[in-house]
């Protein structure tokens, strides 16, 4: 298994060329959602790339830190979410790993500020294989 994601990063990266990824990366390279959570002064008002669970709903959109963070509301591992859309080839997706960009602040805490804080997404991609 591990193989054959390797070959597939291999591919991909050989197909892409590694300055479209390092562009990318260098641009806005990706930070934990824990280093948000642990000091969103540091990152305030900054264009942000971070990974996490996925989930939205009325109310509810976030990016948890992990999925056991949704199944257990622990939503001070979670990122609110403003204007996420979300979509791979068109379709939306939902309850997924994915990676988020846009502007996090952590003076504005999600729907009855329940979250550790909120990024006004700009793109949303399906995480992982």
């Amino acid at each position: 298994m591990l193989r054959t994601r390797v070959s597939i990063f291999c591919l991909l990266l050989a197909m892409y060329g590694p300055a479209a990824i390092s562009t990318a990366e260098e641009e806005h390279p990706f930070t934990s959602i824990y280093a948000l959570i642990a000091s969103p002064e540091k990152y305030e008002g900054q264009v942000v790339r971070v990974s996490g669970f996925l989930h939205l709903e009325f109310e509810g959109n976030a990016l948890y830190a992990h999925r056991e963070d949704y199944d257990r509301h622990i939503r001070a591992n979670a990122l609110w979410l403003s204007k996420p859309q979300c979509a791979d080839n068109g379709k939306p997706f939902n309850d997924t790993y994915a990676a988020v960009e846009g502007t996090f602040t952590g003076r504005q805490r999600g729907h009855m500020d329940l979250y550790s804080g909120s990024i006004n997404v700009t793109q949303c991609l399906k995480w992982g294989f």
